[in-house]
């Protein structure tokens, strides 16, 4: 994943699942190198939205061809216990080989 270089954002306390989902096939379509998502457990204002990154990213990874999928920010230890998240990543890796990420860091307190 050395080489690349536009990334899609996509913004889970923004918009629906559904719609982000929409927005990363079409990020594909446009040449995009990668799709990575937020990983918030609530929205940070009203009306805001919460999709769940991880059941996101395998619909992401199965409506795509091409780009790698990932998380942009991931708590492993506040949120998630990390064997949770090992196993995901796992389960995403052996799905869609060669095509997964995992941004790991310590959050922030917005949530």
């Amino acid at each position: 994943m050395a080489d690349i270089e536009h990334w899609f954002s996509a913004a889970h306390e923004q918009f629906r699942p559904s719609d982000l989902l929409e927005q990363a096939i079409e990020a594909e379509r446009a040449g995009f190198d990668a799709v990575a998502c937020s990983d918030h457990y609530q929205p940070w204002w009203e009306p805001g939205e919460s999709g769940m990154a991880w059941v996101w990213l395998g619909s992401v990874a199965q409506a795509t061809k091409r780009v790698p999928v990932g998380t942009a920010v991931t708590a492993p230890v506040y949120r998630y216990h990390p064997a949770l998240v090992a196993q995901a990543w796992a389960t995403l890796e052996e799905m869609y080989p060669g095509r997964t990420f995992l941004g790991i860091g310590s959050g922030e307190s917005l949530n």
